[in-house]
């Protein structure tokens, strides 16, 4: 089972969406570039984010918010080396948390955990009090095997967004991995009073129920991530009914 966690990725902020406040503090020569920039976004017709991205960063080269966009559409589509490249040109012309966000979620999905590491470090200097970069330094933390690392960072998450129900599912996976069943099913269920919804927290309560040899609850928990849609579940779900 993976129970690496669910990264919160990048807010892209769509086609127009800050023109406004990037336009108050730029001069004039460059606010013109930045406003034609954002007309390509609006006049065009695109099939999907890369090309739309693409045509933007080719227009205008020097737009550190069209590289970052394009780098995020690349992630999403797993191009991992083109959402590198891309990002760091972004960084190249200005700082900006939506690169550091891809390069961190890019590094992290290769296994290149230090890297990811640092990228996702550089967010949080730039952004402390957001929950997400916190959030997903934990998953690196986890998949490093350094537990009490990532509990920490799951915990300012928790502190910043305390309705972030994956922090939790999160945060009771590293518990559980740490041999700290009890604190992971208090985080599992409080996953479930934020979401009753998500698949998740009952798979892994369930699974952690499991090693506790607690099989009823955990067939239970199995059950209701199972009609939730998680395939994992029901996998685990038919397994634990043949041995028990």
């Amino acid at each position: 089972m993976d129970r690496n966690g669910k990264t919160a990725d990048a807010i892209t902020g769509g086609p127009g969406r800050d023109a406004l406040t990037v336009a108050a503090r730029m001069p004039l020569t460059l606010l013109v570039v930045v406003l034609a920039c954002l007309s390509i976004v609006r006049n065009g017709i695109w099939s999907d984010e890369v090309s739309l991205w693409a045509s933007v960063a080719e227009q205008c080269p020097q737009s550190a918010r069209a590289l970052a966009n394009l780098g995020i559409a690349y992630k999403d589509r797993k191009w991992y080396a083109e959402a590198i490249a891309v990002s760091t040109r972004s960084l190249a012309l200005a700082p900006n948390l939506p690169a550091y966000n891809t390069l961190g979620n890019a590094y992290l999905d290769l296994g290149r955990y230090e890297d990811a590491l640092e990228q996702f470090g550089r967010a949080i200097a730039m952004s402390p009090g957001s929950f997400k970069h916190y959030s997903n330094r934990g998953i690196v933390y986890f998949n490093l095997g350094r537990y009490d690392k990532a509990i920490e960072d799951y915990t300012r998450a928790i502190m910043l967004a305390p309705l972030f129900a994956d922090a939790y599912v999160n945060r009771g996976n590293a518990y559980d991995e740490a041999g700290l069943p009890g604190k992971a099913l208090e985080d599992y269920g409080r996953a479930i009073d934020i979401d009753p919804g998500l698949a998740s927290a009952y798979l892994n309560r369930g699974v952690a129920r499991v090693r506790m040899g607690r099989h009823e609850e955990a067939r239970a928990d199995l059950g209701t991530a199972c009609g939730l849609g998680s395939e994992d579940a029901c996998t685990r779900l038919g397994k634990l009914r043949e041995r028990h």
